[in-house]
Order: C-alpha cells, then structure tokens, then sequence
C-alpha cells in the first residue's frame, strides 16, 4: 500500500510498500544463489574438455577460433543464467568432427548449418545460411544440444574424482612413517 503525502514529497515518486505476501512471490521466483555452483560453473567453462566425436581422433583437427570461442560461449552462457544446453561453437565442434568420419543424413547437414548459422551469425555466406528448421530438426538439435551440455558436466564429475583419488594416493605416498619408540 502506499502511504499518502499532505506534504510535498522530496521524492519524484512514492515507492510502494511491498507485503508480505509478495515478498514470499519474489522468494518463489527469484532462485537462491550458489557461490560453489557459480565457482564451479566458471571453473568448467574455462577447462571443461570440448566434446567431439570419439571416433576417428578427429578433435586435433579443430580450428583454434572454435576452440577460443567454446570457452567464450561458456563464459557468456553463465553469466546470462543459461545452463541445460551446448553452447553453438560446441555444437559446431561435435559436427565438424562427426562429418570428417563419415556423412551424415540430411537433417543432420541442415541442423549444422543452422547451428553455423547461429554460431556465426552474419559472417556464414549467403548460401549456406540455414534460418529455421522444421519441428523434427528442432526436437533433434534441443536433444542434442542437451545431451553434449550433460556429455561435458559428466566428463567434469569423472575428472573430478580421478583427481580426488590422485590426491589421496599422493598424501598417503607423502605419508611420513610412524616411529616405535618402545
């Protein structure tokens, strides 16, 4: 509610009250914060493994500009609250190294050309830009997209506790020997 003023306020506007009941509406939908979320999150945009095709060892052969821009992406997915889906350039990445193994079908070729279509924007020539795909293309591409985010998180959590068991190897190596004195 807001409070009426006889007097002339010093305010441009009166700033209402906020209840209680809608405080508890902005809790509801405002998500609470993780700091070890977010730390983590920025950790993995910046050293997570771009995920490629396994088969082949065609993942040298990306581009140095795809691989900046995967960690660009991530960058900018995190900071817009973006989580769930691959990045364009990691989208990009994968298809690039399945089409150097073997051909791909063509609703597959078009989802790559959408997905270059986003990734670079006005910078794609004229004739190979792809704006919309059909409602089959977009279920594959959003699965996929969701699949490669969840490829990369996985590859994440492996490393994590092959570090942890590295860790713990070394301190017991590093582990000084118990002298009897009696």
């Amino acid at each position: 509610m807001q409070k009426e003023h006889s007097e002339k306020s010093d305010c441009l506007f009166d700033i209402p009250e906020i209840t209680s009941t809608e405080l508890s509406l902005v809790d509801k939908i405002t998500p609470k914060f993780d700091l070890d979320k977010a730390i983590d999150e920025m950790v993995g945009a910046l050293t997570d493994p771009i995920i490629v095709w396994p088969i082949g060892g065609w993942g040298d052969s990306l581009p140095e500009k795809i691989k900046g821009d995967i960690t660009i992406y991530r960058m900018l997915q995190i900071m817009k609250y973006e989580e769930g889906v691959a990045t364009w350039p990691e989208v990009c990445a994968y298809l690039f190294t399945v089409t150097l193994e073997r051909p791909v079908g063509h609703e597959w070729t078009d989802i790559y050309l959408y997905a270059m279509t986003q990734y670079m924007g006005d910078s794609m020539p004229v004739d190979l830009k792809k704006e919309t795909l059909g409602r089959y293309e977009m279920q594959l591409l959003d699965r996929f997209r969701r699949w490669l985010w969840d490829a990369r998180h996985r590859a994440r959590k492996h490393r994590s506790k092959e570090e942890g068991h590295n860790q713990e190897s070394k301190v017991e190596a590093q582990a000084p020997q118990q002298i009897t004195f009696f």
